[in-house]
């Protein structure tokens, strides 16, 4: 066999590769949830779906973003979280607007700063950086709203959340400027090179700090304006774990890569979430059965864990 043909894909798996791309695995999990509940796409729950997901928009973009570079960010659901809880305090329930909108963005964007600096200049690895500051900020948070954190705590909700339409028109806006910002900047093609060939980007002259800096800060901020997008009503259950293995779960059934160097907005953040949407929309939403939806919750991200393993292979020489 010459060296050639070492490289090339293997026949099975070049076929195979169409049925992982993220529109196919859409239409698989429509074809079932419409043979299992056909009520489900009604136009009227097909929109409070598409609602539902906008902040899981968001975040699942964000994320998608930093997997490209190969980077992660476990803390996404946590910086939410305190975002929302101050976002309730009195104090900041009651300023102006743009003051308000300038506190809870600047509180997502510091939470980014700290990531950025531990990740890009401190060298520390972005699973054990944003690992930890999950239980950071989710204490944080327990101390602004003044009760102790629980496993599974019911999300704080803001004050004047936003309606269908705005929640949708918002969200499709963010993430076509994000798409846009990806394939029609030079950030995007750095960003790729960062997660799949590093070396390009110290060759071309430039430093892989400052991009993950900026990086970590829009992702922070994103997981603030998911908080403000965030609808909760009083019996839902959103723990911040829930929110940052659910972005994680959509942004690798959306294609990102855990490797680095893969992932798109549009069409693959929009398909990721709306499968997982699609498939945990009817799970249960009291606190009684809660451990039910997190085991959920567990077995989903393993399938899409396994769905990334099988790209790779899938894809390599």
């Amino acid at each position: 066999m010459s060296h050639s043909d070492r490289d090339r894909p293997s026949d099975r798996t070049g076929r195979a590769g169409w049925m992982l791309h993220p529109a196919a695995l859409l239409a698989l999990t429509w074809l079932v949830t419409a043979a299992l509940q056909p009520a489900f796409f009604a136009p009227d729950n097909f929109a409070l779906m598409l609602a539902r997901s906008a902040p899981q928009m968001i975040l699942t973009a964000a994320l998608t973003v930093v997997l490209m570079a190969g980077r992660i960010d476990l803390s996404l659901g946590a910086v939410m979280g305190l975002v929302a809880v101050v976002a309730s305090s009195p104090s900041v329930a009651a300023a102006p607007w743009p003051l308000r909108m300038a506190t809870l963005l600047g509180t997502g964007a510091a939470c980014g700063v700290i990531h950025g600096w531990l990740i890009g200049r401190r060298q520390i690895p972005a699973f054990l950086a944003t690992g930890s500051l999950f239980f950071v900020w989710e204490a944080l948070a327990s101390a602004v709203q003044g009760a102790s954190a629980t496993g599974c705590p019911p999300a704080a909700p803001l004050p004047h959340p936003p309606s269908t339409a705005p929640a949708i028109a918002t969200t499709a806006g963010l993430l076509l400027a994000g798409q846009w910002i990806l394939t029609h900047t030079l950030w995007g093609p750095r960003l790729r090179a960062l997660g799949s060939h590093p070396e390009i980007i110290r060759r071309a002259g430039l430093s892989a700090p400052p991009l993950t800096l900026t990086l970590l800060v829009l992702s922070g901020t994103a997981a603030a304006t998911a908080a403000l997008l965030d609808s909760p009503s009083p019996q839902a259950w959103h723990p911040a774990a829930s929110h940052s293995l659910s972005a994680l779960a959509a942004a690798v059934l959306g294609g990102a890569r855990l490797r680095g160097g893969h992932g798109s907005i549009i069409p693959g953040t929009i398909a990721g979430v709306l499968i997982v949407q699609s498939l945990t929309s009817h799970w249960p939403t009291t606190p009684t059965p809660a451990h039910a939806s997190c085991l959920g919750l567990g077995l989903l991200l393993a399938a899409a864990l396994g769905i990334d393993a099988l790209r790779h292979y899938s894809t390599r020489p």
